[in-house]
């Protein structure tokens, strides 16, 4: 056991159910041999292959295009619309 002044007492245990068929098959892909190795290292694997910054932002919708897109779905199904 490590020396009591050594731990990172900054993050907490936390106990998770983990599906075991999954983290043997993870285990084989990462090389490694405990459980703990095996979910450290796809986290890390994971966060290194993520991309930079957020994610893409869905497109605001304003007025004036919900009504662009009203007029689209209508002409769609009911012809050109006319003025």
């Amino acid at each position: 056991m490590a020396h009591p002044r050594l731990v990172d007492t900054s993050i907490p245990d936390t106990r998770i159910d983990i599906d075991d068929d999954a983290l043997t098959e993870a285990a084989k892909l990462l090389g490694t041999k405990s459980r703990t190795d095996t979910v450290n290292t796809a986290l890390r694997v994971t966060t290194e292959r993520a991309p930079a910054g957020p994610g893409p932002q869905p497109a605001r919708r304003t007025r004036r295009s919900a009504r662009i897109d009203d007029l689209l779905r209508r002409s769609a199904y009911r012809g050109p619309v006319r003025r």
